[in-house]
């Protein structure tokens, strides 16, 4: 469990300290799109998170997915809730940017 918790928390901790400072440059986009990127790759790591954390004994964490409903119909409304608040964002704070279909594929990779 512990190294579950430390590989996460430094990948998240690297990764988004490293987009914080360079990834306007990198990805060539403006600051505002590059919050969102930020926020958004955070929130995706937690939902992804969730599928390693369901049994944290086992080697292959897709074992039994299938057979789970719910944890599949809350995985999916996280991710709809997720697209909702990141438009919502936009709209409602100026520091921030809507993502496009090719900035929420990064945003998923990151995650």
């Amino acid at each position: 469990m512990w190294r579950n918790i430390l590989f996460q928390a430094s990948y998240q901790t690297g990764i988004f300290v490293f987009l914080q400072q360079r990834g306007s440059a990198i990805l060539g986009i403006t600051p505002k799109v590059n919050r969102s990127i930020v926020f958004n790759g955070f929130a995706l790591c937690q939902l992804f998170n969730i599928f390693s954390a369901r049994d944290l004994e086992q080697k292959n964490f897709f074992k039994g997915l299938g057979q789970n409903y719910l944890f599949w119909a809350l995985s999916g409304l996280y991710l709809v809730l997720q697209f909702g608040f990141i438009e919502l964002e936009a709209f409602l704070f100026s520091n921030t940017a809507r993502l496009n279909w090719k900035q929420w594929a990064e945003s998923i990779l990151i995650g």
